[in-house]
């Protein structure tokens, strides 16, 4: 990865001589970080549906990291069971996405024992 890291560096200071060539290597890398993104949530969204669940929210979590630290994010979705769940995630590149935090925003299941239970009142 370092490896990787040195030569995109060393082609910005060759491709950067003039202004026009500068524009042409931002648009180039963020390109790059726009396609990360949207391929670490895919990731996430994979993960959900392998569990069985139904995505509703990704949310990415701002903040300092380093490139050596996993991307975090908030997600919000629903379990086989029909909950509504909040929870945290992290993955890296090349990693399993690592879900934790899961708190129970909304349980269907009961909901509707709940209102069994007062139509028989």
């Amino acid at each position: 990865m370092r490896s990787f890291n040195n030569l995109m560096l060393s082609l910005v200071l060759l491709y950067t001589s003039s202004w026009d060539n500068f524009l042409i290597t931002a648009a180039f890398f963020g390109i790059i970080l726009g396609a990360n993104s949207f391929l670490y949530r895919e990731k996430i969204r994979d993960k959900i549906q392998e569990m069985g669940g139904e995505t509703i929210s990704i949310s990415a979590k701002f903040g300092f990291r380093s490139r050596y630290s996993p991307h975090y994010y908030y997600i919000i979705y629903k379990d086989k069971k029909g909950r509504t769940i909040s929870a945290e995630c992290n993955l890296y590149l090349f990693g399993d996405v690592d879900i934790y935090n899961g708190k129970v925003i909304e349980d269907i299941t009961q909901k509707k024992s709940d209102e069994a239970i007062h139509k028989k009142d």
